[in-house]
């Protein structure tokens, strides 16, 4: 009887969208085994390595996955699915964020900008702690250092990952708001709200920079689209239909 602990070499075509998929940096549904149990996850593939003739896939959230323990990894569609739609979007949020706090890190854009990025993170923890359950740590208005920025940041979009992979997006979610009042939002309109929330402010921080004659940076959703959709041609490019089922 075979230790299912023991690795199962995977087939060959299969890893081929292993490859394709990690190249590509596609957002892929993964359900795998886990102990016993099936697990799901939205993520990208971030690299493959192979030790002791077992292979691995290092995902987005830093997850180590044996690939033997896939059982179907299917491609998000972000045009035409609402998870995709979403996630999209945080990507989104995130590239427009990453460029404003690398002009703050070739510039002093003054406190008011540094007030204004940090509230942006701080409304995105806020709504994070909401949907998680968790006690938010951060002040609406408190500020933070910009070299501090980069982790807050990549811990944002982690937990907003951990938020899509834990709840269903139209679930509803319970919460108060800063006057104490109750509401209820489905998950989708919350995190939609955060990447509007963050294109407010980041419109904001363009013009204080610009008003002091500072270097600014196009965030526009529209060049991130462009950008977006410069898939390397040089690259095999897995079919629409690229979902693998893999039958142990």
């Amino acid at each position: 009887m075979k230790n299912e602990n023991q690795y199962s070499p995977i087939n060959c075509d299969f890893y081929d969208h292993f490859e394709i998929h990690a190249m590509n940096r596609t957002w892929l549904q993964i359900n795998y085994n886990d102990s016993g149990n099936q697990e799901s996850i939205y993520t990208k593939i971030e690299t493959l390595e192979t030790r002791d003739k077992e292979e691995f896939a290092l995902l987005l959230q830093g997850i180590e996955l044996r690939l033997d323990k896939v059982v179907e990894m299917s491609p998000v569609d972000i045009t035409n699915s609402v998870i995709g739609h979403i996630l999209d979007k945080l990507d989104y949020n995130q590239w427009a964020n990453q460029l404003i706090m690398n002009i703050i890190d070739d510039q002093n854009g003054g406190e008011q900008v540094i007030q204004t990025m940090s509230h942006n993170f701080n409304a995105a923890h806020l709504w994070n702690s909401r949907i998680l359950k968790t006690v938010s740590s951060f002040k609406i208005w408190q500020s933070h250092e910009p070299k501090d920025w980069h982790k807050i940041s990549e811990t944002l979009f982690f937990d907003m990952l951990k938020a899509l992979n834990s709840h269903n997006i139209s679930d509803i979610i319970t919460y108060q708001n800063l006057a104490g009042e109750n509401h209820q939002s489905t998950l989708s309109d919350i995190l939609l709200h955060v990447v509007n929330h963050g294109s407010y402010h980041r419109g904001q921080i363009i013009l204080m920079l610009q008003e002091k004659g500072l270097k600014t940076v196009s965030t526009d959703f529209i060049k991130y689209s462009r950008l977006r959709g410069q898939v390397n041609p040089s690259l095999p490019q897995p079919p629409s239909d690229a979902s693998c089922v893999f039958t142990k």
